[in-house]
């Protein structure tokens, strides 16, 4: 299937899944978008999902391709007046996950997608990522000026919640503050046997991981 230029307001631009579990193989998603903008710094983390937004359940991708989507009206394609330079007020340009959703990317491609946290993919309130031969390229992060908000993670950005990594590449993502590739914050997280290459950010160009109030654990292995 091919889910091409959808929009919504504030979440999964072009699909949204609450508590179900959905297997999507062999698909495209190229140019969906949030199109509203936030109105608090606490406002922007409540829209995401460029693509996909999915709050619990559980999510299968296998051989897909998210390419090119944006969470909050990033460059003025979704209908409102453009921030020069791009700014995005939502997160997870690619996809968005909370409340515990399980989301397992196998052989999937996920290139070009731009958020204020996570370029790609973002997690938050006890969301599990386990990526698989996935490619992660030429995502971004930005800082939404007004609010002086985002800008973390150009490929992940994890807020309690994890993510694993095998066999993967992380490669070429964007954050104008910490985490290039990987933004965690009290967020476990594994890399195994994964590629991570010309990520930038402020600090932390392969990643960035915080604990303020308990430990939160980094395995990495080649």
């Amino acid at each position: 299937c091919v889910f091409t230029e959808n929009t919504a307001r504030e979440f999964g631009g072009a699909a949204t899944l609450n508590g179900a579990e959905v297997t999507i193989t062999d698909s495209t998603f190229t140019g969906n978008g949030i199109t509203s903008e936030c109105d608090s710094e606490w406002d922007c983390e409540d829209r995401g999902g460029g693509a996909l937004s999915v709050d619990g359940g559980h999510l299968t991708l296998d051989g897909v391709t998210i390419s090119g989507n944006q969470a909050g009206n990033c460059d003025g394609n979704m209908g409102m007046p453009p921030l020069s330079p791009a700014q995005c007020s939502g997160t997870g340009g690619a996809l968005s996950a909370e409340d515990g959703a399980f989301v397992q990317l196998t052989d999937t491609m996920i290139t070009g997608n731009i958020a204020g946290v996570g370029g790609a993919l973002s997690g938050v309130e006890d969301a599990v990522f386990e990526l698989v031969g996935t490619t992660l390229e030429d995502n971004q992060a930005t800082l939404f000026t007004p609010y002086n908000w985002g800008g973390m993670g150009g490929a992940i950005y994890l807020n309690h919640s994890s993510a694993e990594l095998y066999t993967s590449q992380c490669r070429n993502n964007h954050s104008e503050r910490p985490g290039g590739c990987i933004f965690a914050e009290e967020s476990p997280f594994t890399i195994i046997r994964s590629e991570l290459q010309e990520n930038a950010a402020s600090s932390g160009g392969g990643f960035s991981a915080f604990a303020w109030d308990q430990a939160a654990p980094i395995f990495v292995e080649s």
